[in-house]
Formats: structure tokens, C-alpha cells, sequence
């Protein structure tokens, strides 16, 4: 499941937005996190990857039903195409 923090609570069908970490001020300082700061850090982190690993997953599932559903298309359409036929021609 996708954690709240990279839709902001947005429900389904709204654009996607990856919000803010509440870390983010530390990115900006030669400063480090403090212990239980890092522990945080290290769940956001993990929670993303694995948020990650979740959106490409369903982005390959996807490619392969797309191209299911053209193959599909290229079939079908190639029935409803008329074709030259040689046998009936009279000269």
C-alpha cells in the first residue's frame, strides 16, 4: 500500500503529489538528524522504496496490458479490413 505521504491523503484519481519530509530543513544544513530523528528517517526512506518497487510493478503490469490490448486491436482489425482476392478476377 502506498503510504499517505505520497498522495497527501488525495483520494483516488487526483493528481499524484509527493508531499514534503519532515526532514526536509535538515537537506538544507550541514547538520545532522539526532537519534530519533534517524530511525524516522530510515522508515520514510524504506516506506519510499518500497512505494517505489509497488509503482513499477503496476507500471510493467500495465506495458503488458497495453500491448495485450494492441495485439488485440491488430487482430481484430485486421478481419474487418477487406482483402484482394485473385480467384474471382475475369479477364
Amino acid at each position: 500500500m502506498l503510504g499517505v505521504y505520497w498522495n497527501c491523503g488525495l483520494a483516488a484519481g487526483e493528481p499524484f503529489v509527493i508531499c514534503p519530509s519532515p526532514f526536509e530543513q535538515l537537506a538544507r544544513t550541514n547538520h545532522a538528524p539526532i537519534d530519533s530523528e534517524t530511525g524516522r528517517i530510515r522508515e520514510l526512506i524504506l516506506d519510499a522504496e518500497n512505494d517505489l518497487i509497488q509503482l513499477e510493478d503496476l507500471i510493467s503490469r500495465l506495458h503488458h496490458q497495453c500491448d495485450e490490448l494492441k495485439a488485440y486491436v491488430d487482430q481484430r482489425s485486421t478481419i474487418s479490413r477487406p482483402t484482394c482476392s485473385t480467384q474471382n478476377i475475369t479477364i
